[in-house]
């Protein structure tokens, strides 16, 4: 084989990696949010734990989910931020009139604003409480 060759598989090998990881990052977000709504005491379990693990040495690799395909009461209600925060992550968030046009948008749809940051407090009280874990490179 060639060595043009070579790095033209290398490359699509490595394009196909990066897009698959990326994939499933969004779709961990989801299972995150599922995972809160079916703990317990629908704010953190160990499940939850390793989902948000992935997402964050996930976001290492390729850079986190842009909020806008994150669930927004994950977004609205700063669990997105707060887990990205916990792993060492910058990510942007809406802010201001991005975040009222979303926020609007979405009435009907789920938990907005106010609604969503109270009903995720102790998520988020629970992912900083966890951010040790969160943080570490890889378990």
């Amino acid at each position: 084989m060639t060595s043009d060759r070579h790095e033209t598989i290398k490359s699509a090998v490595t394009d196909s990696v990066h897009r698959y990881v990326v994939d499933v990052q969004a779709d961990d977000w989801t299972r995150l949010k599922d995972a809160i709504d079916r703990a317990i005491n629908q704010t953190w379990s160990i499940d939850c734990g390793w989902i948000g693990s992935r997402i964050i040495r996930a976001a290492r690799l390729v850079g986190p989910t842009p909020w806008e395909q994150v669930p927004w009461p994950l977004v609205s209600g700063h669990v997105y931020a707060a887990l990205l925060f916990a792993g060492g992550v910058a990510a942007e968030v809406p802010k201001g009139g991005e975040e009222t046009k979303t926020n609007n948008l979405m009435r009907g749809h789920g938990l907005v604003g106010w609604q969503a940051a109270d009903r995720y407090k102790f998520t988020v009280k629970a992912i900083k409480a966890d951010s040790a874990y969160l943080s570490e490179p890889s378990h």
